[in-house]
């Protein structure tokens, strides 16, 4: 067999090199035709393709649909040259033009290959925007194979699209033939619906409550792979879900293979996943905790990278939130890392973490703060006029609760003061409503927005939600300043 696959390849070698001579004697039928011969293998024939490019560039308009297909999948495939990104783009728009003529598997292709992607033009955009528009307008898409239907979910919200009465029908395909999604020779496609729904934070979505159920059965998790497992758990949180059984079982199996964590940018989302929902699995955070400081002692963190530091505050900010400032006094070296870096460097959604950090560790674990390298910055971070001006643009959960809320309040003439910092302090964390100008004591309100509250197992359960972990940090800090808070959600 080994000798015969060589073989193969040394012809297919030779194939490739006649043809990309007699590209200039081609017809664009034929040229098409061999672009069909070895579009599986685009890549590892690119030599024909290079040679083949300009004139199919220079034909694009003469092309068929079939064949303008075929034109978008090579360019997909050898972006990497600026002469397939012309000719991607060339095609999305001769696709567009030919909208109405395209079949719904034809369209589904197209969105196949037109994923977001920095270096695909507005033509892209445009060409998906157009399949959005015909099929928000067909009644029946029944005809839609599964697959299509999680490649054009994935496309949709790649763009951050977000043409809900088409997804939700899509999302009704999903749900009813659960049972081919589920047995489908690609393991993956029910991890990249759920993906993509939690790309978009489509929190109303059903597929979803169907993939944490398919995550009770911890051999039918085995099937998919590691990194599959970690956007799994990742998804699941973002769409804030929540059930223990299948937390516990993708926890059980992410630490069989720990070793394949290689860096902070692959932990931190997973530790964060699980700290927004409020759930610590003792072994997966012992041992990432074990992980993370074995890359310090062996300095193998590239700190000088913004993405690998905001990775590192991602992580710590997640084992903050499970207490391991209080436990273990390595966790001073865990600040080192993630005060060392100037604020004006930080995105924003770094700085506001490095802020919470700063003051979990001075209201739970002073000594600790001043163990460390950086004691003055963790102390003067709150105070970072950037922090602060962070903090107070930040709007609250949920504002028109927060103003149903007041309104009651202002009828029964109570004072009342709205996104409350501790007096006197630099606070990163604020009570959304304070009764303290009416009561003469710390009492206040903190709005659940959808953000904060987690759904517990399945709807027909009737299991009540979870506060989740940014609103039960925020709880426990303002409590360490004498704050008594009580939590109003809309449901």
């Amino acid at each position: 067999m080994g000798r015969h696959g060589l073989r193969c390849r040394h012809f297919m070698e030779a194939v490739v090199r006649r043809a990309s001579f007699l590209v200039s004697e081609f017809g664009v039928e034929d040229l098409m035709r061999v672009w069909q011969g070895f579009i599986r293998f685009s890549r590892d024939n690119r030599a024909f393709y290079h040679s083949a490019m300009p004139k199919v560039r220079m034909q694009v308009k003469n092309l068929t649909v079939p064949q303008l297909i075929l034109a978008l999948r090579g360019a997909r495939d050898l972006q990497q040259s600026q002469g397939f990104i012309d000719l991607h783009a060339a095609a999305c728009a001769e696709l567009t033009l030919k909208i109405d003529k395209l079949s719904m598997a034809q369209a589904a292709n197209c969105l196949c290959h037109t994923g977001f992607n920095t270096k695909f033009r507005t033509q892209a955009q445009g060409l998906v925007k157009a399949v959005e528009q015909t099929w928000s307008e067909t009644e029946d898409l029944t005809s839609l194979r599964v697959v299509e239907v999680v490649d054009t979910l994935e496309t949709f919200t790649s763009w951050g699209m977000k043409p809900f009465p088409l997804l939700a029908r899509l999302d009704g395909l999903l749900v009813d033939r659960q049972v081919e999604l589920k047995y489908t020779g690609n393991v993956s496609l029910w991890v990249l619906a759920t993906q993509a729904f939690s790309n978009i934070e489509y929190l109303d979505a059903r597929w979803p409550l169907v993939a944490l159920e398919l995550s009770r059965d911890k051999l039918f998790l085995e099937k998919i792979s590691f990194f599959q497992q970690c956007a799994l758990i990742i998804s699941l949180a973002k769409l804030r879900l929540f059930d223990e059984a299948a937390y516990r079982n993708i926890a059980e199996l992410l630490l069989s293979d720990m070793g394949l964590f290689k860096d902070m940018q692959d932990l931190a989302p997973v530790l964060a996943a699980y700290a927004s929902v409020g759930y610590f699995h003792q072994q997966l955070f012992g041992t990432a905790y074990g992980r993370m400081i074995d890359w310090f002692e062996a300095e193998t963190l590239d700190m000088k990278r913004r993405d690998t530091h905001g990775a590192l505050v991602q992580a710590a900010w997640s084992f903050a939130l499970a207490g391991y400032h209080r436990h273990f006094e390595s966790f001073a070296a865990v600040l080192d890392y993630a005060f060392f870096e100037n604020s004006v460097n930080m995105r924003p959604a770094t700085l506001k973490r490095v802020a919470q950090l700063a003051d979990i560790v001075l209201q739970e674990a002073p000594e600790l703060a001043a163990a460390c390298h950086y004691s003055e910055k963790v102390s003067s971070t709150r105070a970072d006029p950037r922090v602060r001006n962070l903090l107070a643009s930040e709007p609250v959960s949920d504002p028109k609760l927060l103003q149903d809320i007041r309104t009651t309040l202002q009828e029964l003439s109570w004072q009342h003061e709205t996104c409350a910092f501790e007096t006197g302090s630099t606070s990163a964390f604020y009570v959304d409503l304070s009764l303290a100008p009416q009561l003469g004591q710390k009492v206040g309100f903190m709005t659940a927005g959808y953000l904060d509250s987690v759904r517990v197992g399945l709807p027909d359960e009737g299991l009540e939600m979870r506060e989740g972990g940014t609103l039960a940090v925020a709880r426990r800090v303002l409590a360490s300043h004498g704050w008594h808070t009580a939590v109003v959600a809309k449901d």
